[in-house]
């Protein structure tokens, strides 16, 4: 590999995703320009997703609390993905802070030249679609929607989300159907490799296969372009479906807030 760092491909990959999600509608991006490997981004505002991607080797307690005061001034929801490169002092001033550890996810990442997978029979019968009209993104963020929240109806920013994100060349979304009728999304975005998200499968239909189904169609989509690095983020529900195909942790990453009923 020649001193290639993962963990930097994957940080730049997330980053650069992240930014492209954040310039749709209903989602916000922002930079500090005067600070060196520091990114920003909201998620969907109406899912209550805020994030902060810090990777400074120039990290400081004055940058911390700068942070959160940019997040305190519009009174967001506070929600941090806390990366290894970041050192250890940023934990220690968080904790300091009151912003406590809500879950661990793993960052992890595959290799089409290093790795290997087998795409194994689906237990299930799946017709993977791609989002094409706008009827077809409304119908994907309310599949979204459902597989992640489980409440409520889908809210109209999330379709017009949906609806600009099948508009952008970077973003691919990807449906999946049992008998004509959905039961998982994903979505992939074009970086320098390929980065995986709003991987989500209906309570119907989980158990089932419908995670494995999804992911053979995504490892045959990379192989057809020819893309040598898929990277994602992984819960701890997911981390086993993943590592089926490959895919290696690379790091932890502690979802921090200021509340715990987040």
């Amino acid at each position: 590999m020649n001193g290639f760092d993962e963990f930097d491909f994957f940080f730049r990959n997330t980053g650069s995703a992240l930014e492209i999600i954040g310039s749709l509608p209903s989602s916000y991006f922002h930079r500090f320009p005067e600070l060196e490997s520091f990114v920003m981004a909201t998620g969907v505002r109406c899912a209550d997703e805020n994030w902060a991607w810090i990777k400074s080797n120039n990290y400081s307690r004055e940058l911390l609390i700068e942070v959160i005061k940019f997040f305190e001034d519009r009174s967001l929801q506070f929600i941090w993905p806390v990366f290894p490169g970041s050192g250890v002092q940023m934990g220690l001033d968080m904790d300091e802070l009151g912003l406590l550890t809500r879950e661990n996810f793993s960052a992890m990442t595959f290799d089409a030249v290093a790795d290997s997978y087998v795409i194994e029979p689906a237990d299930i019968e799946l017709d993977v679609k791609s989002v094409l009209t706008s009827e077809d993104a409304m119908l994907w963020a309310d599949t979204n929607w459902k597989g992640f929240t489980e409440r409520g109806e889908t809210p109209p920013e999330f379709v017009r989300f949906a609806r600009y994100a099948a508009l952008n060349n970077k973003l691919r979304l990807f449906f999946g159907y049992v008998e004509n009728e959905p039961a998982g999304t994903c979505m992939l975005c074009k970086c320098e490799g390929i980065v995986i998200s709003h991987f989500s499968v209906l309570p119907k239909w989980r158990n089932m296969g419908v995670g494995s189904a999804l992911m053979n169609e995504i490892m045959a989509y990379n192989n057809s372009v020819k893309n040598r690095f898929l990277v994602l983020i992984a819960t701890k529900q997911g981390k086993k479906l993943y590592k089926k195909y490959g895919f290696r942790n690379i790091a932890d990453i502690s979802i921090r807030s200021f509340s715990d009923s987040v």
